[in-house]
């Protein structure tokens, strides 16, 4: 494997994940609408409606593209000199809180769980 080629990858990769971010910030929107006009809040406006009407498509696309990601990162895990970097995370519910260490590799960006 090329360095070209590892970096089209890691390239992709990062297209993959901002891709699904925003698919999901759609999706997310949508049952804002479709929660909106069902208590009343808004009109049934034929746009929105038309709007609201792209979810199952979406889900779908989004399904896919979680499957080609899935398939890169195998990629990177298998082809790159990883240099980890160790790093946490904290979540608090309640009073607990929770730390969730991990790796992120200084290469390619993918991360793993300590």
């Amino acid at each position: 494997m090329t360095s070209k080629e590892l970096y089209l990858h890691i390239e992709l990769y990062k297209d993959l994940q901002y891709e699904i971010k925003t698919i999901k910030e759609n999706v997310n929107s949508i049952k804002l609408f479709l929660h909106d006009m069902k208590d009343g809040t808004i009109k049934k406006i034929r746009y929105i409606v038309k709007y609201c009407d792209q979810e199952k498509d979406l889900m779908q696309l989004l399904e896919k593209k979680n499957e080609l990601l899935n398939e890169v990162r195998e990629y990177l895990f298998e082809n790159c000199k990883h240099e980890w970097t160790k790093d946490f995370s904290e979540s608090c519910l309640y009073a607990n809180v929770t730390i969730h260490p991990y790796k992120t590799c200084n290469n390619c960006g993918i991360m793993k769980a300590v």
